[in-house]
């Protein structure tokens, strides 16, 4: 049983066509689950953030009520002691409040090195989600390139394999134009 080059032809150029959809779909797949990865790190990441602003608010609202519970420590202690004058009292108040200065600057340069830290991992977030992309398109092009080279060799192997009455004929050297080959003329001589 002969199978003809057209219908080899035809099954290769399907094969090539479905291998090239898989292969799209295989890359529209990929980028789909890196951009659905990507969407749920920027959301943890905002989580992050929005939990880090609400620890440096709390740790500068503790600073604060230890701050206000320190002088009225102080205040409550001089009046007990019944001093009038809280000359003495006006330098520690100052290095106390100096000190609660530094502390929370200490806070918001944590909160703004965890944001600049946050925010440097949602730009590498971003690139990796351009790069996914990227991918993809290149993926779709290589398949949709090697499929029209697959096509193209195809072809070249259905025109060398073709049968001989849908090929043009063309005259022999001899003169016969109804054939392509004389048994002499490819060196199979069969005793005649």
């Amino acid at each position: 049983m002969c199978v003809s080059a057209g219908v080899m032809a035809a099954a290769s150029l399907a094969t090539a066509a479905i291998g090239t959809a898989a292969s799209i779909d295989n890359a529209n797949y990929q980028n789909g689950m890196a951009q659905l990865q990507l969407e749920e790190q920027r959301r943890q990441l905002r989580m992050e953030r929005e939990g880090a602003e609400l620890m440096a608010l709390e740790a500068q609202l503790e600073r604060l009520d230890e701050f206000e519970r320190t002088r009225a420590t102080n205040m409550a202690l001089m009046a007990a002691s019944g001093v009038t004058n809280n000359s003495f009292l006006q330098g520690a108040a100052q290095d106390e409040e100096d000190r609660l200065r530094y502390d929370l600057s200490n806070i918001r340069l944590g909160e703004l090195g965890q944001f600049n830290r946050l925010a440097n991992e949602t730009r590498a977030t971003q690139f990796s989600s351009q790069i996914s992309r990227a991918n993809r398109n290149s993926a779709v092009i290589g398949s949709l390139l090697n499929f029209a080279s697959g096509a193209g060799r195809t072809y070249q192997t259905y025109d060398v394999l073709r049968p001989p009455s849908a090929q043009p004929r063309a005259a022999s050297p001899r003169g016969n134009s109804g054939t392509f080959f004389n048994d002499s003329d490819v060196g199979m001589n069969y005793g005649n």
